[in-house]
C-alpha cells in the first residue's frame, strides 16, 4: 500500500491518497478533520462506482455522539449505518450503540 499525506492544507485538515500497485481499483482519497470537539473522516474509492464512507464524532469529556456510514453509489443504498452515544461522569459511564441491523447495545458501568 502506498500512502501520500497532505498535512494541514487547512487548520485541522489532513488529506490522504492511498493505492496498491498494481491493483488499479484500490485507489482511495480520504479527508480527515480534527478539532477539539469534533473528528470527521470521509473517504471515496477511485473507481467508476465508488463506495463513500463517512464517520464523525462530536462531543466532549461528558457527552459524545458519533456515526459511521457507507454508501454504495452503484446501488444507491447505504451498506453501513452505525451510531453511538456516550455519557460519562464521576459516577456513571453509559453508552448506546445502534448498528445497521438495528441491533442495540447498551453498556452501563
Amino acid at each position: 500500500f502506498h500512502h501520500h499525506y497532505v498535512d494541514e492544507p487547512a487548520p485541522g485538515l489532513k488529506a490522504i491518497f492511498s493505492f496498491r500497485v498494481p491493483d488499479q481499483r484500490s485507489g482511495k482519497v480520504e479527508l480527515q478533520y480534527l478539532h477539539e470537539y469534533a473528528g470527521i473522516s470521509t473517504s471515496l474509492g477511485l473507481t467508476a462506482n465508488p463506495i463513500v464512507n463517512f464517520s464523525g464524532v462530536f462531543g466532549n469529556s461528558t457527552l459524545a455522539l458519533g456515526t459511521d456510514l457507507s454508501f454504495d453509489t452503484a446501488s444507491g443504498n447505504f451498506t453501513k449505518c452505525n451510531a453511538g452515544l456516550s455519557f460519562t461522569n464521576d459516577d456513571l459511564i453509559a453508552s448506546v450503540n445502534v448498528n445497521d441491523k438495528l441491533d442495540i447495545f447498551i453498556l452501563i458501568s
